[in-house]
């Protein structure tokens, strides 16, 4: 009789300790935090900013207005990557696709982050170490007919 009663403070109690559990997880492991000088840490937060931009440019109909946010995380961490001298593949690729961005919106966005987007892009573009850039990375552009084909 008393264990019927005291049951269900039991399992109100292992709720609890379960999501408790569950929180200090998400704190420790759950990738909100990047340490931006960890190479390995930042090349992994690159590559989710910069898929965002390309997803951006791979639109038809583009709003102007939209990805400089992540423009400007991007700048943040190719800024990191040259800071703490050890830049990843996804540093190169993040540059080179955050060129790409910046440079099909021609200059058509005038606010305040697209222009401190532009400036600092523009530095690191003089800073960035000439050797690390790769040709072939972002979106390609097909025709309809190579869509069909099949072709890449």
């Amino acid at each position: 009789m008393f264990l019927k009663k005291i049951r269900p403070l039991g399992r109100l109690i292992k709720w609890y300790l379960g999501g408790l559990y569950d929180f200090f997880r998400f704190i420790n492991y759950g990738g909100w935090k990047t340490d931006l000088s960890n190479k390995e840490e930042r090349n992994y937060y690159a590559a989710k900013v910069y898929h965002s931009l390309e997803k951006s440019l791979s639109f038809t109909n583009r709003k102007i207005d939209s990805g400089w946010t992540n423009a400007e995380i991007l700048v943040n961490i190719l800024e990191s990557a040259l800071l703490y001298k050890n830049i990843g593949y996804h540093d190169i690729l993040g540059i080179e696709v955050l060129n790409k961005f910046v440079s099909v919106n021609s200059g058509v966005t005038k606010t305040k982050l697209s222009e401190n987007v532009r400036i600092r892009l523009d530095k690191l573009n003089v800073s960035w170490p000439l050797g690390n850039m790769i040709t072939e990375s972002g979106i390609i552009e097909l025709s309809e007919d190579d869509i069909y084909l099949g072709k890449l």
